[in-house]
This record gives C-alpha cells, sequence and structure tokens, in this order.
C-alpha cells in the first residue's frame, strides 16, 4: 500500500477544487464567446431563466456548509486516517455543490442571452476558491489538535 504524505493529500484536494473552479470557468467563458457571436434579444418567456442560477446559488451554498459539517462530524472513527477520508468526501460534496450553480448560470445564460444570469458563474468560483483545502483549514474544521495537527503541518509527514 503507498502511504498518503501531506503534500500528497493537500494537493489531491487541491486539484479537485482547481479542476472545479475551472470548468465554470471554461463552460462559462466557451458560453459567452459564443453568445457574442450571435445576436440574441430576450424574449419575455425567457426571463425565467434569469432567476433559475440565483435560486440554486442561494440554497447551494448553505446546504453545502451545512452537508459538508454534517459529514465530518459524522466521522465514524478517531484515527486521523479516518478523519481525513471524511474531510475529503465532505469536501467533494461541498464543492459539487458550489460548482451546480455556476454551470446553471452557464446553461441559463446559453438559453436566454440574458447577462445577469450568468452573475452566479463568478460567485460559485469565489466560494470555490476560498475554501481550498490547506493544512492550517483542515486542522481547523476537523479540531485538530497536538501530534494530529503536526502531521498535517508537515507537507512530508505520513498520514497513513
Amino acid at each position: 500500500m503507498n502511504q498518503v504524505t501531506t503534500r500528497f493529500y493537500l494537493s489531491t484536494l487541491r486539484i479537485l477544487s482547481v479542476a472545479m473552479a475551472g470548468s465554470i470557468l471554461i463552460f462559462t467563458t466557451t458560453i459567452v464567446i459564443l453568445q457574442l457571436e450571435e445576436t440574441q434579444t430576450i424574449e419575455e418567456h425567457t426571463i425565467i431563466y434569469r432567476y433559475i442560477p440565483y435560486f440554486f446559488s442561494f440554497i447551494s451554498i448553505p446546504i453545502s456548509t451545512l452537508l459538508f459539517k454534517n459529514t465530518i462530524g459524522k466521522r465514524t472513527g478517531n484515527s486521523l486516517k479516518e478523519k481525513l477520508i471524511a474531510y475529503r468526501s465532505a469536501h467533494i460534496l461541498r464543492v459539487a455543490l458550489l460548482e451546480a450553480p455556476g454551470l446553471l448560470a452557464g446553461a441559463m445564460f446559453s438559453i436566454s442571452g440574458d447577462w445577469i444570469a450568468l452573475i452566479p458563474a463568478p460567485i460559485a468560483l469565489l466560494f470555490i476558491l476560498l475554501n481550498i483545502p490547506t493544512s492550517d483549514r483542515i486542522i481547523q474544521e476537523l479540531e485538530l489538535e497536538g501530534n494530529e495537527a503536526s502531521l498535517l503541518r508537515d507537507p512530508d509527514s505520513v498520514l497513513y
């Protein structure tokens, strides 16, 4: 079995976060470029598309936080390995819930051509980037102390 170091664990979570933020950026940029090539007017029936991404942003941010805290709070074991596995699962869930409104904003902009529908995309990007895991963030969120915190602060320490 390969040993997991702090450096590897954090790199994996950071790559995941940046990849999901990148998917929002690439998708919405592509949609914007395609929309700029077409002149499209907003019809009255498409005005609802403006509000759908806002609704999902409004509910996904608190739900992602709640589910994240709930997931790390329900960790079954006391070992550092079990805590970090629970943290990874919770982080993936949180980032996925934050990514969805950003992608939806791009899709709604594509349908409607309404620039206001695109605003939740940078909000989603911001929340994902603000939640990129660091040793200190993980220590704080998992309430680690002593040896566990020291292990997480040392990038070359073997976590499990």
